[in-house]
């Protein structure tokens, strides 16, 4: 089977679980679903580092947005410009290093060989993994465009990462 499966189609075809519109997710979203995610790993674990974790790195994990776009758009270096940019998918090149799946999975040795840190990292595995969903779910993206090594083997172009369809769907440029 080729293409994307059909929760993909779903999705990237407008349905979309998180944002109204299909726009999307912006850093509004990221943040109540960061306080809400954060807010119940402290009442679960009863660990306020853990939910302070989680909560911020859900936050913060979309830095790594700032880096591509002064490293791979050298304009105006503005803010409107870097949010029309990022919210247009304009980047021709797509590092964004934090977005990754394979940092997730990097938590799980991380756990097991630093036990005193386990609480805290859960919190910062629980925020990656709840903004890169919330992504994947929400963004007009590929199915593997947040694995980093398949965005490297395709040396970062945008058409690793954006949705050709998607994106012209919503009125973006496409791929």
């Amino acid at each position: 089977m080729s293409g994307p499966g059909p929760l993909a189609a779903r999705v990237n075809g407008g349905y979309n679980l998180f944002v109204r519109g299909g726009e999307g997710m912006k850093a509004v979203h990221h943040g109540a679903l960061s306080l809400v995610a954060g807010g119940s790993l402290w009442l679960l674990l009863d660990s306020l580092a853990a939910g302070a974790a989680c909560f911020f790195t859900g936050l913060l994990l979309d830095l790594d947005h700032l880096v591509d776009y002064l490293l791979h758009h050298p304009r105006n270096n503005t803010l409107a410009d870097l949010v029309d940019v990022c919210e247009n998918c304009r980047l021709e090149r797509v590092v964004l290093p934090l977005h990754s799946w394979e940092l997730l999975l990097l938590s799980v040795p991380v756990m097991a060989l630093c036990p005193g840190q386990r609480l805290l990292t859960a919190g910062i595995a629980l925020g990656l993994g709840t903004h890169l969903l919330a992504d994947q779910l929400s963004n007009p993206v590929t199915p593997r465009a947040y694995l980093l090594i398949h965005r490297w083997r395709n040396r970062f172009r945008r058409s690793a990462f954006f949705d050709s369809a998607a994106l012209e769907r919503r009125g973006r440029q496409p791929v």
